[in-house]
């Protein structure tokens, strides 16, 4: 399982975090001034077909999350609200990608989440919920500063 780091504002303590587990990660930025980079980040990964989990620049996941999301037969896996930290399943596009084409169209960081929810769900795949918080280091501006018109610790905070 490729585990990837979507990042518009990196936490020093995620690197360290991630680092001191001692598994291997990809950092990729998702600048702030393209609200569609993320999107493109996800559809990719998607269509690539392997197996990947998203760890959010501000978010320290056990090694324990991480290997039960890792091992978990579950196709769509969320540790933490949103894509926080998901594991996604290669399967998912080879089952379900004629579907996902169909509604393909690029989606703006702030409702992604949301918006692949629902188009996973209308295929009959859920949101498989693991227990226990994923620490969350909030950094860099509000929602709201980035023009979603949401303000820090509304739901939506990237």
């Amino acid at each position: 399982m490729r585990i990837i780091v979507p990042y518009t504002h990196l936490s020093p303590d995620t690197v360290e975090h991630l680092d001191r587990l001692g598994i291997p990660v990809e950092y990729v930025e998702t600048p702030a001034d393209d609200v569609y980079a993320y999107w493109r980040l996800f559809d990719n990964l998607l269509q690539e077909g392997s197996d990947f989990l998203f760890i959010e620049g501000d978010k320290l996941p056990t090694m324990e999350q991480i290997i039960a999301m890792d091992t978990c037969h579950e196709s769509l896996i969320c540790g933490h609200g949103g894509f926080a930290t998901t594991r996604f399943r290669g399967e998912l596009w080879t089952v379900y990608g004629r579907h996902w084409l169909r509604h393909h169209q690029p989606i703006h960081w702030y409702g992604m989440d949301g918006a692949i929810a629902a188009i996973f769900h209308w295929v009959g795949v859920v949101y498989h919920r693991h227990p226990g918080m994923i620490e969350h280091h909030h950094i860099g501006p509000s929602s709201d500063e980035q023009g979603t018109g949401r303000k820090v610790g509304q739901v939506g905070h990237r």
